[in-house]
């Protein structure tokens, strides 16, 4: 696993250059990332023998790290624009602790899109300059060279209104001059869609521009002026961001880690020594919580669709019991499937996101009706507990795993 062998060697290399062991860590990750890619996260910090005692939200984290030390309080958007992930989360800062209101994002938007429309311009007038086009296979090597270019062509337009650009395919070469104003131009529908994100976020918050007091940005992405210039005339509050934007998710994440370890000798120790402020994280669900459940209008009953247990934007922790029926007559058993997708759309096989079966006592089904009851409850560390239970057989069933 890729992710476990990062993870392991950046565990090493701190362990060496520090002279220090690792006790414990917070992984964090996308806030838009549904389950399955949160438990890849912690499965890979446990692959690299790590003791993880949790995942957070990114732009929770960042905000953690911002708020605790700033001690601003009010109502902010968090505009986490990082490499290849966005996310947007509006949090109410007090002097208790951080709530976060809403969460959107796109868990495949960030810098990395900047530079496709780069790279895209570029190649375009290479191939208009030299009357060829680059073969992906035979100019692997010359085309990676490029990418790594271009990646710093973008960080060096956020402080120069020009840049010259040397390319160099097989043995052909040629400067493309690039200006700021020219790039703004490529990426601003990429711009466009952050902003309205945002906007959308504060739709599920039921909140206007007006009624934020700033808008945090976090992220190396957002160094670009033409984000922070969208960011300005969309929501017309005051901008901040911290002198190392780029690092304040680790730094959030890493005082969550001396919070949650003080079980750990190690983190105990760093407590003493940091200022960390005393946070209470108030936290909301990314995405419904469904259960598969047989389509109604489907009379062939082989297709299931999600029924909404716990909707988005829920308040953590929280449960809900819902009743339902057995399919046929005399049926024995049942496997209630957890799943994240749009309520009432069909179940795709990716979707379901964990299973626990229930025996039944086999009874005619028109005895049936609300007799096997499931509770869903979601507690503070991000657990799920789920629990089945036949009301007229007795049976009972119950699991947990992590979102």
């Amino acid at each position: 696993d890729l992710a476990g062998l990062f993870l392991r060697y950046m565990k090493d290399t701190v362990e060496k250059t520090l002279n220090v062991t690792i006790g414990g860590v917070v992984i964090s990750c996308p806030a838009h990332f549904k389950d399955p890619a949160r438990r890849q996260v912690q499965e890979a910090g446990e692959a690299a023998e790590l003791k993880v005692l949790g995942v957070i939200d990114e732009p929770v984290a960042a905000a953690m790290a911002y708020f605790g030390e700033s001690g601003k309080t009010g109502s902010y958007l968090v505009f986490d624009l990082g490499g290849g992930t966005f996310d947007v989360t509006i949090v109410e800062s007090n002097e208790s602790g951080i709530q976060v209101r809403a969460t959107d994002g796109d868990s495949a938007l960030g810098g990395c899109d900047f530079n496709l429309h780069l790279r895209e311009h570029i190649l375009t007038q290479f191939v208009k300059d030299q009357g060829f086009s680059p073969d992906p296979v035979d100019d692997a090597q010359d085309l990676h060279e490029l990418s790594l270019k271009i990646n710093q062509a973008r960080h060096d337009l956020s402080d120069t209104d020009r840049i010259s650009l040397p390319i160099r395919i097989r043995t052909c070469q040629m400067v493309c001059e690039i200006t700021r104003v020219e790039f703004n131009n490529l990426v601003s529908g990429t711009v466009e869609k952050t902003i309205e994100i945002a906007k959308r976020a504060l739709k599920k918050a039921k909140m206007k521009p007006k009624d934020l007091d700033g808008v945090l940005l976090v992220g190396g992405a957002t160094l670009m002026p033409c984000v922070q210039e969208a960011v300005e005339s969309a929501f017309s509050v005051p901008v901040m961001a911290a002198e190392d934007r780029e690092f304040l998710v680790a730094k959030g994440a890493a005082q969550h880690a001396v919070r949650l370890g003080s079980e750990v000798k190690e983190l105990a120790d760093i407590a003493k020594e940091l200022p960390v402020a005393d946070l209470i994280v108030s936290n909301k669900t990314a995405h419904p919580l469904c259960i598969a459940v047989i389509d109604p209008n489907d009379p062939g009953k082989s297709g299931t669709i999600h029924h909404c247990m716990i909707p988005e934007q829920s308040e953590i922790p929280c449960t809900k019991v819902d009743r339902f029926a057995p399919v046929e007559d005399f049926q024995t058993g049942v496997r209630i499937e957890v799943t994240q997708g749009t309520p009432e759309t069909a179940v795709e096989p990716k979707e379901v996101i964990y299973s626990l079966d229930l025996h039944l006592k086999p009874l005619p089904r028109d005895q049936r009706k609300d007799s096997v009851e499931v509770t869903y409850e979601f507690d503070d560390n991000g657990i799920i507990h789920l629990s089945g239970r036949d009301l007229l057989g007795g049976h009972e069933a119950e699991g947990q795993f992590n979102l």
